[in-house]
């Protein structure tokens, strides 16, 4: 097998790839022993280990005998630049067979020398320095770039037919036109062009204005809090009786969107909006509740019922278990994928199950159900179809509904 060469990766870059299992007859299979994803540096053993930033996604996608890996160089000291690196997959069984293989090589800024504008500078005062994109950072105050050309401009653009400078659109932003409108910057900090007039023509006569960015606590007000409006809205939440509490309730027109958490009397104290119409979306685990609308042209006191969510029940032996799935704002996200598949089974003989990977999406409530759980068994599980699998025992005592142990992934 010819390990095929990924490319040259910048410093801290995440690459991937994927490849293949087969047997004996060229058939499509899966690993009976994972085995480990190992990457050597150069010509030396030295090497990192599966999971030190390499995660290894048996079957991607439910597709036998396809497998992704990615790599996160970030991850460990490991990875510098101005080095090739190998990826080996060692000590797996397929088909019956131990497999040692090279899947991949790659380098990190090993095969493309730097350009400094030094370099250019080299070939004397009129050397040019031509370049698809230029990317200039600073980590100090005292700016990405000192020019000082005490006998001309220090910058000049020219264009031949088009904008010898764009700037934002035509109409909040300004256009420098060339080749009559070069712009140039002078001593005392004019701009003017090569004529000394146009200097610059500005769209839809909108003149430059000075950007005054909202600050942390301003952002931090408009998109979460439960707002600065005149208007003050108290909010209950029940199941149709009693209080609901730790239900996380949404307003949101726009823009602006506010949340708040119900306490143990099921009220958020109260939201402070303005006169609009406001979308309300509740959430809380074992629960629904499929959203409306307020209109908020006073002080308002609404209460809002929430549904209890029924879990399918399951067969003698088994249990149905379940997941909850969120974004990384903690709002419930609907048609997520979480698989898994059998591991291990309670029954010492007798048993033969199905292995095969098994999924389900979640509900508009972020619910996602697992029916049909044996318990004693062990199982696999993970959110999305490239995340890390997460091994789970089902107790011998489980009843239904289980909550099963939290799992991450993408998306």
């Amino acid at each position: 097998m010819s390990a095929p060469y990924l490319g040259d990766y910048a410093e801290d870059a995440t690459l991937d790839f994927c490849w293949g299992s087969n047997d004996a007859g060229g058939a499509s299979v899966t690993r009976a022993t994972d085995g480990d994803v190992r990457v050597y540096k150069a010509n030396g053993t030295s090497e990192v280990t599966t999971p030190t930033g390499i995660t290894d996604t048996e079957d991607f996608d439910t597709l036998t005998g396809v497998h992704h890996c990615r790599i996160d160089t970030s991850a460990n000291a490991f990875y510098a630049t101005g080095n090739d690196y190998i990826v080996v997959l060692a000590g797996a069984t397929i088909d019956g067979q131990t497999v040692n293989v090279p899947l991949a090589h790659f380098s990190i800024e090993n095969r493309f020398d730097e350009v400094t504008l030094a370099d250019a500078a080299h070939g004397g005062s009129n050397a040019v320095l031509t370049l698809n994109r230029l990317v200039i950072s600073a980590d100090d105050a005292n700016g990405a770039v000192d020019i000082d050309n005490q006998a001309g401009p220090a910058v000049r653009i020219d264009a031949i037919n088009g904008a010898g400078m764009y700037v934002g659109g035509s109409t909040y932003g300004a256009d420098f036109y060339g080749p009559d409108a070069d712009v140039r910057l002078g001593y005392s900090g004019q701009i003017k062009n090569l004529s000394g007039d146009n200097a610059v023509q500005v769209g839809a006569a909108a003149a430059l204005t000075a950007y005054d960015p909202p600050t942390k606590a301003e952002m931090d007000t408009a998109i979460d809090g439960l707002g600065t409006g005149a208007r003050t809205v108290t909010v209950t939440v029940t199941d149709g009786s009693d209080p609901v509490e730790g239900a996380k309730v949404r307003l949101t027109n726009g823009v602006e969107s506010y949340v708040g958490t119900t306490d143990a009397a099921g009220q958020i104290a109260s939201f402070n909006v303005n006169d609009k119409s406001w979308t309300v979306a509740i959430a809380k685990d074992g629960y629904t509740y499929g959203g409306t609308t307020l209109v908020v042209d006073g002080d308002k006191t609404p209460t809002y019922a929430m549904t209890a969510v029924a879990i399918t029940p399951a067969d003698p032996g088994q249990v149905t278990g379940y997941l909850y799935c969120y974004s990384e704002s903690g709002d419930a996200e609907t048609g997520v994928r979480i698989q898994w598949r059998i591991t291990a089974v309670a029954e010492a003989s007798g048993v033969a199950y199905d292995s095969a990977v098994k999924s389900a999406n979640s509900d508009a409530t972020g619910l996602v159900e697992l029916p049909g759980l044996f318990q004693g068994a062990t199982y696999d599980m993970r959110r999305g179809t490239s995340g890390s699998w997460t091994s789970v025992l089902i107790p011998t005592d489980a009843a239904s509904p289980y909550e099963l142990p939290s799992v991450i992934g993408t998306p």
